[in-house]
């Protein structure tokens, strides 16, 4: 039977627990498929369902906070046509993130990223995908972060990811033991091994149908963690398992938690 969250997060840090485990459960914007993505109710939703982790976009507002939020504009999400980075985190506060997804989500609001330490704290990890910001933001966005990380305390819980692999180089020549992870750039072929020399990456994520054995034999070769993301069905958690991937990146946590419980059942 697949067991999760058998040892607390207060207990043993990230790499260590991810090594102990024969699978890693990572919900993807929370329980993204069953709540507003990056939203409380996504994240508590994949705290109930079990997984090891939740991930979160994160950016800066105009007054430079960090909120969680993936789409660089707000119309998708919310009534709002401006950018993240254009508003205010009291104008952020007052749009409606939930109701886009179902009605019974209405009144969902955009999540300051310290109130997702606060959940999280001693409770489950977290996967911190940096978006990139506006000229001269993404410096302050870096400094802010690493300033909470302490503040918080949370650091050994944290793993921190981004397409933009020179913010990742920066956040590991400023805090070395932090781990990150290198998400992969569509139609960049370079292997796991050429992206850490850029990087300094622990971790290579790329999506279920990138899989392929060059890249999982020269992760296992270099000893870089794998990742794969958009593990919704059957068939994308067996092409994950075929491949050996261990960290499995979903957005329905408890669904894919059912899965692997039945798979592994004698």
């Amino acid at each position: 039977m697949f067991i999760l969250n058998q040892i607390k997060p207060d207990m043993i840090s990230l790499k260590e627990f991810a090594l102990a485990h024969e699978y890693f459960v990572a919900a993807h914007r929370g329980s993204s498929g069953t709540a507003p993505e990056n939203t409380m109710a996504a994240f508590n939703e994949a705290i109930e369902a079990g997984a090891n982790m939740i991930e979160t976009d994160i950016q800066l507002t105009s007054d430079g906070y960090i909120v969680s939020f993936h789409d660089l504009k707000l119309m998708k999400k919310s009534n709002d046509e401006n950018k993240i980075g254009e508003l205010t985190l009291e104008n952020l506060l007052m749009l409606d993130a939930g109701s886009w997804f179902d009605e019974k989500f209405a009144g969902e609001k955009i999540p300051l990223l310290s109130d997702i330490f606060q959940l999280i704290k001693d409770k489950i990890y977290l996967l911190i995908e940096l978006k990139l910001q506006k000229s001269g933001g993404n410096n302050i966005l870096v400094n802010n972060l690493l300033s909470m990380l302490s503040e918080y305390e949370i650091s050994n819980q944290v793993l921190i990811a981004s397409f933009h692999y020179k913010l990742l180089n920066e956040l590991k020549n400023k805090m070395p033991e932090l781990p990150v992870g290198a998400i992969k750039i569509p139609l960049d072929f370079r292997l796991p091994s050429k992206i850490r020399k850029e990087t300094g990456c622990d971790v290579f994520i790329c999506a279920v149908n990138e899989l392929n054995d060059k890249i999982v034999k020269d992760a296992a070769e270099n000893n870089i963690y794998m990742s794969a993301y958009s593990i919704d069905s059957e068939e994308d958690l067996k092409t994950a398992l075929k491949y050996n991937v261990k960290a499995i990146g979903t957005n329905y946590p408890a669904r894919i938690i059912e899965m692997l419980n039945s798979l592994n059942k004698v």
